[in-house]
């Protein structure tokens, strides 16, 4: 089976068919409608061989993990809350982990995070502030983490996957690094206009 995704001109309806390479015909599985628009789905993994789905929506106005049917129905949400899940870093389905990047505190920050398959357990893995660029290994035991920070110009570890640290990898600080007087940088917030956001 194909699967394809489809997306009317108006670009407000998603649809997902399931099609037979061989014969041309196809089965609507799944659709999504937004009042706004929406955007083809990224990241999508099947799992249960090939009975569900795992999908990255924004359909509640933000990016979180859900869980469908083969038949379009929802099984369960796996992340919820006023923050975006940036994309799929791997699905362990043996062990029942999907992990993922999000910002779940502060917008300006990435984190390396994961989330039981079953909805539960959700945690953050890397601790420092700062944006995190993370490699998970593909037996998902441990994970490459490259972090900067505006008080940090940057570095790379190697992680166990409980975010335990192996070993530093390398540091754009260099030698002299703390040699010279640095400017201090600041991060701040102001209210939108209608007060509803922290820009």
């Amino acid at each position: 089976s194909l699967l394809v995704q489809w997306l009317n001109r108006q670009q407000d309806t998603l649809r997902f068919f399931v099609c037979d390479p061989a014969t041309g015909k196809k089965t609507q599985i799944f659709e999504e409608r937004q009042p706004t628009w929406i955007d083809f789905f990224k990241d999508i993994t099947f799992l249960e061989k090939g009975q569900s789905m795992l999908i990255r929506s924004d359909r509640d106005g933000w990016e979180h993990l859900y869980v469908y049917g083969i038949d379009g129905k929802l099984k369960r949400r796996l992340t919820s809350g006023e923050f975006r899940v940036r994309s799929i870093q791997k699905v362990d389905e043996k062990n029942g982990y999907v992990y993922f990047t999000a910002a779940p505190t502060k917008a300006w920050d990435s984190h390396l995070m994961r989330v039981k398959l079953d909805g539960t357990a959700m945690e953050q893995i890397t601790k420092a502030d700062g944006s995190h660029r993370t490699v998970v290994s593909p037996n998902g035991r441990y994970f490459v983490d490259t972090v900067s920070a505006i008080d940090n110009p940057g570095g790379t570890s190697l992680y166990r996957i409980d975010g335990t640290l192996v070993r530093t990898l390398g540091s754009a600080k260099g030698r002299d690094f703390d040699a010279y007087a640095w400017g201090k940088g600041e991060i701040f917030t102001i209210k939108s206009d209608d007060g509803l956001f922290d820009l």
